[in-house]
């Protein structure tokens, strides 16, 4: 497993631009930061403050609300429960690229945060 400071997986969030997608835009935005954030949730090490866990944890939520939510919609539109973790698993391993520096981010960490209705 990568091991990333959680300033780092703020700051390469948070340059990140928007890309076309191959697949319905919404949804896939959704299970993007979805999975980017409850990434960024379990690289917060045991040794955080306080406020790096809570946040940690708005993270999480807010993450597993966006993958929820994708999951519905992908069902909705004839997706196999297989084919979204399939593609879930596949943004797992876009979604640690970027955080190694491999590629740029397809959504930025500010797009991700309106997504999760975090407030501005």
């Amino acid at each position: 497993m990568i091991r990333i400071s959680f300033p780092f997986i703020l700051a390469l969030l948070s340059c990140g631009v928007a890309v076309a997608q191959a697949v319905p835009e919404g949804p896939r935005a959704q299970a993007w930061c979805g999975v980017a954030l409850s990434m960024m949730a379990e690289e917060v090490a045991d040794t955080a403050n306080a406020e790096q866990k809570q946040l940690a944890e708005i993270f999480r939520d807010g993450g597993t609300a966006l993958i929820e939510a994708a999951t519905v919609a992908y069902g909705d539109s004839g997706w196999s429960p297989e084919r979204t973790d399939e593609l879930l698993a596949s943004l797992r391993i876009e979604v640690e690229a970027s955080l190694a520096g491999d590629a740029r981010p397809a959504l930025s960490f500010e797009d991700c945060a309106a997504l999760a209705g975090f407030p501005q």
